[in-house]
């Protein structure tokens, strides 16, 4: 306003994102953000990952307000990968074998005659024969004297019949997930890094150049952002998608129309021209003045009242009143200082000079 008594509705260009609820503020605003989410705009994804809530070994992905743990190859399930699994459910040892359940495997103790990982193996106790498993070497056997495994690489146990998991030290970095093999692993990154054990990060901006149509890439750990030219005609992730929010626009009155894409869905949002409001600006104000103002006075009209702006010799509310100090009412060249605040009797006070006093 001419004044600047009007206060801008900086909630009218919905800056606040992921269904953030904007609240205006004199000359700003401030967005009450829902769980998940912060920022100025809430435009900051909490990463609910960073206090590590998956268990034994369990990766964490990050999900808009929660996560999700990754339980794969760890032995455990649940939530946060906090149950154990039991491998001896589905009762893995045959003929007879006890089966102990171990974490991410189980292990058979075999009856007299068997051997085997599942006890699936039976001998003659009378014919010499290699219990030694995965390509073992046996070494001095004998049925009644005993015998002793030497285990190829990966395999350990008395008949080297369990596989050694590689993935239990944690070798993936980044929340890179731990793939276990025989005799080594292999990691499955997550998007924005790579190398054996996912600790290169990628710098998406200058190996994939993603951002589009003069867009402005900004490299994020794990990943990239995007920041859009200014004419607002196109949005997405990339940049890529042209913005249609506009062709289908309510916008009324010379109002501005900008459009947004927010979850993929089109849309826009109305900058109102002076004297207009509402979603579409589809208000206008409500006229006032009606030659209220009075000795030659200028009239604005404003949302349900009006202002008028006097000319220098009257002030009031619809200038009406006279200056007292056009007629110089101080004497002996006093200054006289008018003040529009007072009433009209006693509007003006007199600065005098060294030597006078007022009366």
């Amino acid at each position: 306003g001419p004044n600047c008594e009007i206060d801008i509705d900086e909630c009218v260009s919905s800056p606040c994102q992921h269904n953030g609820t904007c609240l205006d503020r004199p000359g700003n605003y401030s967005c009450l953000c829902v769980s998940g989410t912060t920022g100025r705009s809430c435009d900051v994804d909490i990463d609910e990952c960073l206090s590590s809530p998956c268990l034994n070994n369990g990766s964490c992905v990050d999900r808009l307000n929660g996560y999700t743990c990754n339980c794969t190859n760890t032995g455990y399930t649940g939530d946060t990968c906090q149950d154990d699994i039991n491998e001896c459910v589905s009762n893995p040892c045959r003929n007879m074998g006890l089966c102990k359940d171990l974490i991410n495997r189980f292990d058979c103790k075999c009856p007299p005659g068997y051997l085997g990982s599942t006890c699936q193996v039976d001998f003659n106790d009378c014919t010499p024969y290699s219990p030694c498993l995965n390509e073992a070497t046996s070494i001095d056997y004998l049925l009644h004297e005993g015998y002793t495994c030497q285990c190829s690489p990966g395999f350990n146990g008395v008949n080297c019949s369990l596989n050694i998991d590689e993935c239990l030290s944690s070798p993936c970095q980044n929340g890179g997930t731990c793939i276990d093999d025989v005799n080594s692993f292999r990691c499955e990154c997550r998007h924005g890094y790579r190398d054996v054990l996912c600790q290169e990060e990628i710098n998406e901006c200058n190996e994939l150049a993603p951002c589009q149509n003069g867009a402005q890439c900004f490299n994020t750990q794990g990943d990239y952002r995007c920041e859009c030219s200014n004419d607002n005609a196109f949005g997405g992730k990339n940049c890529d998608v042209a913005l249609i929010g506009c062709l289908n626009s309510q916008c009324r009155y010379g109002s501005t129309c900008v459009p947004h894409l927010i979850d993929e869905s089109h849309g826009y949002s109305c900058v109102c021209s002076p004297g207009y409001r509402g979603s579409n600006c589809e208000v206008g104000t409500v006229p006032q003045c009606n030659q209220r103002c009075q000795n030659g006075a200028t009239c604005l009209d404003l949302w349900d009242e009006f202002l008028c702006y006097c000319p220098r010799t009257y002030y009031g509310v619809t200038c009406d009143i006279c200056n007292p100090c056009i007629s110089n009412p101080c004497l002996n060249a006093g200054t006289c200082l008018f003040n529009s605040n007072l009433s009209a009797s006693n509007a003006y006070t007199c600065k005098c000079d060294r030597g006078y006093v007022c009366v």
